[in-house]
């Protein structure tokens, strides 16, 4: 009977492993992420420039991204996801963009906008954005594409500043409880499964693998890092386009 127990556990434990691990995002830092290597240095470099200068004058945060793939997921999901679980935007206000590219599955762009963002840069808006670039995409101009789309993002949320829009978050306070009932969850049954074991006299085989596992979603939680800067810890809520 014991045994059957430690099996039932263990592979609750491995499902739970593995679940967290499903439709898993890549890491980023500011500003421009080129997996798809489409970018030369100078032009990574130039579109880093252009996104850091608009950090400073607006505190908005963009990230770039080129994937080859988008691992099987709609690629408007895809880039919402990268820009929670990367924390794009400053923290408290939600204020950030994410422009992506993906070349096979999903091929073509989407622009992502973060809770607050999007009140600025509407769905139709960010679509008429990207649709207005998406021929110097198909042209393999990729550097001019991604130009073009980001002075265009800046002119909207400097229109918008001018006009006294005051940058509060919306629905920040309800990413935060979902992110705390997921925590608790979490918690529970991993407290659960360790008494139970514990009850078994069964910790030692999986302590070494709990403890791994923790410390690995300790060090993956944090935003963005790849060695260098982060982004500012915001939160999306689903908003932005295809193009």
């Amino acid at each position: 009977m014991k045994k059957i127990i430690y099996i039932l556990y263990f592979v609750l434990f491995v499902l739970l492993l593995f679940h967290s691990s499903v439709n898993a995002v890549p890491k980023i830092e500011p500003y421009v992420n080129d997996f798809a290597n489409l970018l030369t240095p100078d032009q990574e470099a130039q579109l880093n420039i252009q996104c850091d200068l608009i950090e400073k004058n607006t505190s908005y945060e963009i990230a770039i991204i080129t994937v080859s793939n988008t691992e099987g997921q709609d690629r408007i999901l895809y880039a919402n996801k990268i820009g929670d679980e990367n924390g794009v935007g400053k923290k408290g206000k939600d204020n950030g963009i994410v422009v992506l590219w993906s070349l096979d599955n999903e091929e073509g762009g989407a622009i992502a906008t973060g809770r607050y963002s999007e009140s600025i840069l509407n769905d139709a808006k960010v679509a008429r954005i990207g649709r207005a670039a998406r021929p110097l995409f198909d042209e393999g101009n990729y550097y001019e594409a991604f130009s073009q789309i980001v002075t265009e993002i800046n002119k909207e949320i400097v229109t918008s500043q001018d006009g006294s829009v005051n940058a509060t978050s919306s629905g920040s306070s309800g990413s935060g409880k979902d992110g705390g009932k997921t925590i608790m969850i979490i918690l529970i049954i991993g407290l659960s499964l360790w008494i139970i074991l514990k009850i078994f006299d069964a910790t030692d085989i999986f302590t070494g693998i709990a403890i791994g596992s923790v410390l690995g979603k300790v060090g993956g939680s944090s935003s963005g890092s790849r060695g260098g800067r982060s982004f500012g810890s915001g939160s999306f809520g689903g908003g932005g386009a295809r193009f």
